[in-house]
């Protein structure tokens, strides 16, 4: 995460890394089910809103002008930010789950809170994230008017912009992706 808040600084952007795990590296499938066994009931969402805060607060960020990106649970968090945050300008959501909570899955209500343009980057075969409920957020956010922008590589699986990943990294999809991201953030945010 650190390298990629790098290439969004690159890109002319301030950029934030929120430390989900709080300084923890889990190496394992099993040591992250830890972590988050163990972690506060809401603490991530703290977190990520305290990020926000931080960032509308420094004088080198237009408080206007306030994005969130995530990857896997980042994309998650992301999404849940976007739905809390009525003034988050963008939200990319990189394979998070876009309900966040099994519960949420036909609650339109939920996405009805969301004011950010919207770009969701996801993996068709993608065995965590449903395409069912890739589209269903779609539909609804379309169905409110609201913008959003979803691009699914029909090939890829979860993670797949991860060197290493179980799914498989897809290196042209990846490149891809970030094209389209930067070209979202330059159509919707400011650059430094």
């Amino acid at each position: 995460m650190e390298g990629q808040a790098l290439q969004v600084a690159a890109a002319g952007y301030v950029a934030l890394a929120v430390d989900l795990f709080r300084g923890k590296l889990p190496r394992t499938a099993e040591e992250r089910a830890e972590i988050a066994r163990t972690t506060p009931e809401g603490q991530r969402e703290r977190d990520v809103q305290a990020a926000v805060h931080f960032l509308r607060k420094h004088s080198s960020v237009r408080p206007d002008l306030i994005g969130v990106m995530g990857w896997c649970m980042g994309g998650t968090y992301a999404f849940r930010l976007a739905v809390a945050d009525p003034a988050l300008r963008v939200a990319v959501i990189r394979y998070g789950n876009v309900f966040g909570d099994p519960k949420e899955v036909n609650n339109p209500i939920t996405v009805k809170k969301i004011n950010a343009r919207v770009l969701g980057i996801f993996g068709g075969k993608d065995e965590r994230i449903p395409l069912t409920n890739v589209r269903r957020f779609e539909d609804q956010m379309k169905g409110f008017g609201k913008a959003v922008e979803i691009v699914v590589y029909p090939e890829a699986g979860h993670a797949f912009e991860v060197p290493g990943s179980s799914a498989g990294y897809r290196a042209d999809d990846t490149a891809d992706a970030w094209k389209r991201t930067i070209t979202f953030l330059r159509m919707n945010l400011a650059q430094r």
